[in-house]
């Protein structure tokens, strides 16, 4: 209930945000079925809650989804949530995809810097051709594990002397 995303108990909001996430997968099939727009609405309510905790429930029970409306996941009302998202441990690469796709700088650094985070190659060469755009994620992007060659060599052209010796000392 519109009541439920508006309780003052944190501990209640972040049980109520799990739940609602955990939905999210079944909803998705309907489309934009009355239960799904009621769902993706009181998550929304959710995810723009102040309180860490819930924040962290809802990241905690979307990461390990499989798919998860991408429109939830990058465009949440609080930027701090997606980078709370962003920087969550083990995400996977669909989540990661949602990211990279359409969250602001911050959380795409945040992305960046997750060393546990799946990024898929193809996404990463995409992060690395925006990251003309974006000198904070220079250093991150160095810094990934697994980087294509295209992308390295991008990335020699692009960033600082200090973070070319970087790329060159990796194996």
């Amino acid at each position: 209930h519109g009541h439920a995303a508006g309780d003052r108990d944190e501990r209640v909001r972040a049980l109520l945000a799990t739940k609602v996430a955990q939905l999210l997968p079944t909803l998705g099939a309907q489309g934009q079925s009355d239960a799904a727009g009621h769902a993706r609405d009181t998550l929304a309510a959710l995810m723009d809650d102040e309180a860490i905790r819930v924040r962290a429930a809802i990241a905690d029970a979307v990461k390990a989804l499989p798919d998860v409306p991408r429109e939830l996941v990058p465009a949440p009302p609080h930027p701090e949530a997606a980078r709370s998202v962003a920087a969550h441990p083990g995400l996977s690469a669909a989540v990661a995809d949602a990211v990279a796709a359409q969250a602001d700088t911050e959380a795409v650094r945040a992305l960046l810097l997750n060393r546990s985070a799946a990024i898929q190659e193809a996404t990463l060469d995409a992060l690395v051709t925006r990251a003309t755009e974006h000198p904070s994620w220079h250093e991150p992007l160095v810094q990934r594990p697994t980087l294509s060659r295209a992308a390295a060599y991008v990335l020699s052209r692009l960033v600082a002397a200090q973070l070319v010796q970087v790329l060159a000392d990796r194996t």
